[in-house]
């Protein structure tokens, strides 16, 4: 293949990468601050500023998460953008012609695809470890947040029992976990059971063993070998009992990646 092709193929490919972030970015804002609004209203009000100025500055130090997230979404699709448009034009038809093997065909996607992969290490390792505590303040000012009120946000745990465990709230004075959702696999590591409820609280059995009290969500078994077929069952209080070692000392344990 000659060079200018590859140069021409790397080109439409970071192109391609371009209008893919753009995109999904533009995505991923619409439909997060679509859930967030309320909490950028309240900050509004209760910092006196204009709610735009509160959006924006949220989004802005929230960009290298975003991106470390939405880099292999833009390479997927930048890659199958480029092939899309080489069939297009029938320059595939030409260069397999020519003796031009598919895999060389692909090289400048695998390095546009590696550069993306570089940046993506580039900034968990050195851009978000520096900004994280601006990022964190940033979060708590936008979204009208205060760990003063008792309240921790934002939870991932996962249990002895392999359920993960996704907390948005959890109120260390009431001592519960509100809007959580819990994913259990199997040993394959098969979805098998999703587990949405409003609020949780511990509790314990006669024996002393710590327990998880659901109350008011949904559960959704999942039947083997079929990950769409979702059989839903609903709950009200104290609806859904789970055996677990997680602790209110586990969920309050900084995370460190």
């Amino acid at each position: 293949m000659p060079r200018r092709l590859d140069r021409a193929t790397l080109a439409t490919f970071l192109l391609s990468a371009l209008i893919c972030a753009a995109t999904f970015l533009c995505l991923f804002v619409l439909v997060d601050c679509f859930q967030h609004f309320d909490a950028f209203s309240k900050a509004a009000r209760e910092r006196g500023e204009p709610l735009v100025r509160i959006i924006l500055r949220y989004y802005i130090h929230q960009a290298p998460v975003v991106g470390y997230f939405l880099a292999p979404v833009v390479a997927c699709g930048a890659a199958a953008a480029t092939v899309t448009r080489l069939l297009r034009e029938n320059e595939i038809v030409v260069l397999k012609s020519s003796g031009v093997s598919l895999y060389r065909m692909g090289l400048p996607i695998l390095a546009g695809a590696a550069l993306l992969g570089a940046l993506m290490a580039a900034d968990q390792e050195l851009i978000i470890p520096r900004v994280a505590s601006a990022i964190t303040e940033n979060a708590q000012d936008s979204l009208a947040r205060s760990d003063e009120a008792g309240e921790v946000w934002d939870i991932f745990r996962v249990d002895r029992y392999r359920r993960a465990f996704q907390i948005q709230k959890y109120d260390r004075r009431a001592h519960r976990m509100e809007h959580l959702t819990i994913t259990i696999v199997d040993d394959r590591g098969v979805k098998r059971r999703v587990i949405y409820a409003d609020h949780a609280a511990w509790d314990q059995d006669a024996q002393g063993v710590p327990l998880i009290i659901l109350s008011r969500g949904v559960d959704y078994s999942y039947p083997e070998g079929d990950p769409f077929g979702a059989i839903p069952n609903s709950f009200g209080e104290r609806g859904l009992t789970l055996q677990t070692n997680l602790s209110e000392a586990a969920l309050l344990e900084k995370d460190v990646n």
